[in-house]
């Protein structure tokens, strides 16, 4: 038995992150902490599984024995994760080893014990499912996968040469295989029969002549450091630097994206998650967000610091004039569509945005709303950022609809509070969730419920569900501690931020190992 480990420690688990604190409790009282120093050797492949196992601290290392006897490394075990589960569920033998890289504690649950939390709880049975289907996708991939190099030709020239070196420099720092650099030409046959070589390496192959017909066909990437070409990734004059970090990722399949939950108040803690993500150099290649999601979301993109932000809406939320009797009546709307014109809330927006348009930011940024007409989720990700804020965060009944080209747009929490979708379709490699609880249990609903305390109640029961469904999706997912505080609980801002920040830090080494896991 063991009373020692935190709640919120056990929340971080995907598979437990929807469980209440009474269900979380009760998996305390079932489980055994051990502990086991650095190099010890935890579970052995071939022998008979009996116990699933928890990183609590420290990180482990799984590995094969192959036919001639050698140690292949297949994963990384960090803080957060977990092991030895498919000896449980399948036949019950370990198919591999696994060994403490650091003195670890984990937590550890029988055969027995685990059984029956996945037959009690279906969110432990999906999100294992999903978990499972994923792991196994990847096995058969890279079983089927015929290993050789790959051939990335580089279009340059000497007014090009410190973009060139930047990318080679970012290249050969994140590549997950080794990076060969040939800067002379070669011939058609000795380029061929490189990149048929099955050593699975990148090869970046520079040349300042125009390609020839048999490159453009065996060349996985062509980069074009001159001009504008289609199918190549073009690295002209005046490029970003993220532009050129970018397409080193999009090559290496190292894009990070990350997805911004509703969620009222409790939502401002993307803006903790955002600052730490900030300070830890993660880069991100493509922020989408709902409702506070997009704010949070639009303000990063276009590049204001966290700290200006939460300075600002210190002040917003300081001042009460805001609020007051007249301020609501001056915002009235009388089309009797929505209690509130979006004006009410346009001006706040417009300190942050002004007439930017979301085309400029500094990253790809897209906000989520949903189409009256339709019922379908609508992505944002042009025109000015203050009317897709607006969109993404009219809450039907209290705010008027937006009128588009081509719906009627209110909140993208009708079909998408927590957009990770999004990131799948974007072909998004490492995707980051930050899903904010929707129930609002601080304001729970009463006796005696008004008109709107019970739309909102249905609404937010709604979004919890869709939320819950799409969370273990994400490659990471970073979970706020903000139970307990209401929507519209603006006062506690400090709170919900150091909140996000707390999250973010304890997810920052399963992005960075994703980040810097070699194939």
């Amino acid at each position: 038995m063991n009373n020692t480990i935190p709640i919120a420690l056990l929340k971080s688990f995907v598979m437990f992150g929807e469980l209440d604190d009474r269900a979380l409790e009760s998996i305390v009282q079932i489980s055994e902490t051990e502990l086991f120093p650095a190099n010890s050797i935890i579970v052995k492949q071939g022998e008979h599984g009996e116990k699933i196992y928890f990183v609590l601290e420290g990180s482990a290392e799984a590995y094969i024995i192959n036919k001639e006897g050698n140690e292949v490394i297949v994963g990384i075990i960090e803080k957060g994760n977990f092991f030895g589960e498919l000896a449980l569920l399948i036949d019950g033998i370990r198919n591999c080893f696994v060994k403490a890289k650091t003195d670890c504690t984990l937590l550890s649950l029988t055969k027995n014990k685990f059984q029956m939390l996945v037959e009690k709880y279906h969110s432990i049975n999906n999100a294992l499912l999903i978990m499972l289907s994923q792991r196994l996708g990847s096995t058969l991939h890279l079983m089927s996968e015929k290993k050789q190099n790959i051939l990335v030709v580089m279009l340059i020239s000497d007014q090009a040469m410190s973009r060139v070196n930047h990318f080679e420099t970012y290249f050969k720092e994140i590549s997950p295989n080794p990076v060969m650099i040939i800067d002379k030409e070669m011939t058609k046959d000795e380029i061929t029969k490189l990149s048929n070589q099955h050593e699975n390496k990148f090869i970046l192959y520079k040349s300042n002549k125009p390609p020839e017909e048999y490159l453009l066909k065996i060349a996985k990437h062509i980069i074009n450091f001159n001009h504008n070409e289609s199918n190549q990734f073009v690295l002209n004059n005046g490029v970003s630097t993220w532009k050129i970090e970018h397409t080193a990722r999009k090559i290496t399949n190292k894009t990070i994206g990350i997805a911004l939950c509703s969620g009222g108040a409790p939502g401002a803690a993307h803006f903790g998650v955002l600052k730490v993500l900030h300070e830890a150099n993660i880069p991100l290649d493509y922020i989408v967000g709902t409702s506070v999601g997009a704010v949070a979301g639009g303000t990063y993109a276009f590049g204001y610091p966290m700290e200006k932000v939460v300075s600002q809406l210190h002040d917003i939320f300081n001042q009460s004039a805001w609020i007051s009797l007249i301020s609501l009546i001056r915002h009235l709307s009388l089309n009797f569509s929505g209690i509130l014109k979006n004006s009410f809330y346009k001006k706040i927006l417009y300190s942050f945005f002004g007439d930017s348009l979301i085309e400029d930011a500094k990253l790809p940024f897209a906000a989520i709303a949903s189409d009256l007409y339709t019922g379908n989720t609508i992505i944002i990700k042009s025109g000015k950022v203050i009317d897709a804020v607006i969109a993404s965060n009219a809450a039907p009944v209290i705010f008027e609809p937006v009128r588009s080209r081509t719906g009627l747009l209110v909140d993208g929490v009708a079909t998408s509070p927590l957009p990770i979708q999004e990131l799948i379709d974007s072909g998004i490699d490492i995707k980051i969730a930050v899903p904010i609880p929707q129930l609002d249990l601080a304001g729970c609903i009463k006796q005696n419920p008004k008109l709107l305390s019970v739309f909102l109640r249905t609404r937010s029961m709604m979004a919890e569900q869709i939320t819950q469904s799409t969370t273990a999706l994400a490659n990471v997912i970073i979970r706020p501690q903000v139970n307990g505080i209401g929507m519209d609980d603006w006062k506690k801002l400090n709170i919900i931020i150091e909140a996000g920040e707390t999250a973010a830090k304890i997810a920052l080494k399963r992005i960075q190992y994703l980040f810097h896991a070699r194939s």
